[in-house]
């Protein structure tokens, strides 16, 4: 399952509406749905804030069953040099 897959179905067996991650995250709703239709992505400061309230390790955020620190660092490092510096904290 993709990340942006992961972000909405984890917020939703938390009974979170975007809104209300967003705010949690001091984003906006607009952030949160476009991370779920894989628009844009979170920043990387944001991964463990986002897991932390979705009540997740990163490999479950990220859909990992086995992998490694090289791996999860590969796909972090990934995602932030992808993300527009014009698209973080939005």
């Amino acid at each position: 399952m993709s990340l942006s897959a992961n972000i909405k179905r984890l917020r939703l067996d938390k009974n979170l509406t975007q809104e209300q991650l967003a705010t949690k995250l001091g984003v906006s709703a607009q952030a949160v749905s476009k991370w779920e239709t894989s628009e844009t992505y979170p920043d990387g400061a944001l991964l463990v804030p986002l897991a932390n309230e979705l009540e997740v390790s990163l490999d479950e955020l990220f859909g990992n069953d086995s992998v490694t620190m090289a791996d999860i660092s590969g796909k972090i490092m990934k995602l932030i040099h992808n993300t527009e510096a014009t698209e973080h904290f939005n």
